[in-house]
């Protein structure tokens, strides 16, 4: 599930249409169910079409998990 929410997380955050690369998740906690996540992205660098987002979780400001993704712009004209 914590793949799934970076995915749609960094995804939503290119703020452009792009398709989804690589996403490395870290896991530094245990992340508990049924409590409100702060959760956090931003678009680190681009290069072309390539996009690199970071993202991470925390819940009362201690940090949970955290991800990079490489998200890939499509090729002019075939969106």
């Amino acid at each position: 599930m914590i793949a799934a929410m970076y995915d749609d997380l960094l995804g939503m955050s290119q703020l452009a249409v792009g398709f989804t690369g690589s996403i490395t998740v870290t896991y530094r906690r245990p992340t508990p169910l049924h409590r409100d996540l702060d959760v956090a992205a931003w678009v680190a660098r681009v290069d072309g079409r390539k996009r690199w987002l970071h993202g991470t979780c925390h819940l009362e400001g201690v940090l949970l998990t955290e991800a990079e993704g490489l998200f890939l712009a499509p090729r002019q004209g075939s969106t």
